[in-house]
């Protein structure tokens, strides 16, 4: 389910790039190159991360479901101890969503 959806996320990426090629080839008078180079910049960005989001997610997905438990517990603990470092806190709200809906997805299969 997660492959597909990582997939269609690398795919929509390269449509974007291509798009923008063109672009850059067909208007170079009106497609300025650096801002260009900033949208390939992104787009790089976006592929790094989409690459470790299906990692973590297959990682997480290799683990037993009391594993999971028990990190959902210590997410949870983390997350509830007043934590400032909004970076931090947005990190572990993506890992936590990840083992949430592992879990959920295990529960449905049983």
């Amino acid at each position: 389910m997660y492959n597909n959806i990582l997939i269609n996320i690398y795919n929509s990426i390269h449509k974007v790039e291509s798009r923008l090629n063109h672009l850059e080839c067909k208007y170079p008078d009106i497609v300025k190159e650096d801002d260009v180079t900033r949208v390939y910049n992104l787009l790089a960005e976006l592929c790094e991360e989409t690459n470790t989001l299906g990692n973590l997610i297959s990682a997480f997905g290799q683990l037993s479901s009391p594993t999971l438990e028990i990190i959902n517990n210590l997410l949870n603990s983390e997350l509830n101890s007043n934590n400032t470092d909004k970076e931090v806190t947005k990190d572990l709200m993506v890992i936590k969503k990840i083992v949430n809906e592992l879990i959920a997805l295990r529960k449905q299969g049983e």
